[in-house]
C-alpha cells in the first residue's frame, strides 16, 4: 500500500509542482539531462492551477463526510507532510474531480488506473480474474507512466515494485496482507 500511497503519488505529485515552476520561470523543462516528458505542458496548466487545486481540496473540507479520519489540507502547501491517508484521499476522493480541467486527459487517466489497481489489489479476496487485471493494469500503468513522464529519475524503485503487485497477489492473496513500507 505504500508503494502506491508514499512512494508513487507523492513523487507524480512533485513533478507536477516541478514542471509547472520550471514553466512559470520559462525555465527548459529538463530534469538532469533528459526531457521531462513531452506532455510537460499538459501536465497541470500552470501553478496557480496547483495552487487552485489546493485550495479547492480545503474549501471542500466541510463537504467531506465525517468518516475520513481528518479534514483534508491544502495539497499544494501541505504536500511535503501528507502521509499514506492524506495520499489515499487524493488519489481516491479528491484528484479525479479537482484535476479535471487542470490536468491533461492522460495524466488523469494515468491517475485512475493507479486508483483502480490500488482499490484491486487491497480489497477483501482476490480473484484469479482479480489477478489476471493487475497483470494488465500495471503493465498499462508502468508504459503510460513512462511516457507521459519520459525522465528515467522518475523511474523510481517504487515504479519497479509496481510491476511485482500481480505475482504478490498469487502468492500472498490482498496486498494489506502482506505489503510492508515502500
Amino acid at each position: 500500500m505504500h508503494l502506491i500511497l508514499e512512494g508513487i503519488v507523492p513523487r507524480t505529485f512533485e513533478i507536477w509542482i516541478e514542471a509547472s515552476k520550471k514553466r512559470k520561470r520559462g525555465q527548459e523543462l529538463r530534469h538532469g539531462t533528459f526531457q521531462l516528458g513531452q506532455l510537460a505542458k499538459p501536465l497541470v496548466e500552470d501553478l496557480a492551477g496547483l495552487g487552485g487545486l489546493g485550495a479547492d481540496i480545503k474549501e471542500s473540507a466541510l463537504e467531506v463526510p465525517a468518516a475520513l479520519a481528518r479534514s483534508p489540507e491544502n495539497i499544494y502547501q501541505h504536500y511535503r507532510s501528507y502521509r499514506a491517508q492524506n495520499w489515499f484521499d487524493f488519489l481516491q476522493l479528491f484528484a479525479h474531480p479537482l484535476l479535471d480541467g487542470r490536468a491533461s486527459l492522460e495524466v488523469r487517466k494515468n491517475l485512475a488506473l493507479l486508483a483502480r489497481i490500488y482499490s484491486v489489489s487491497t480489497q477483501g479476496v482476490l480473484t484469479e480474474e482479480d489477478i489476471r487485471y493487475l497483470e494488465g493494469a500495471v503493465l498499462e500503468f508502468v508504459k503510460s507512466y513512462e511516457n507521459l513522464y519520459s525522465d528515467p529519475a522518475v523511474c523510481t524503485s517504487n515504479l519497479h515494485g509496481i510491476l511485482h503487485l500481480a505475482d504478490g497477489a498469487k502468492n500472498c492473496g490482498p496486498a494489506w496482507g502482506y505489503w510492508q513500507s515502500r
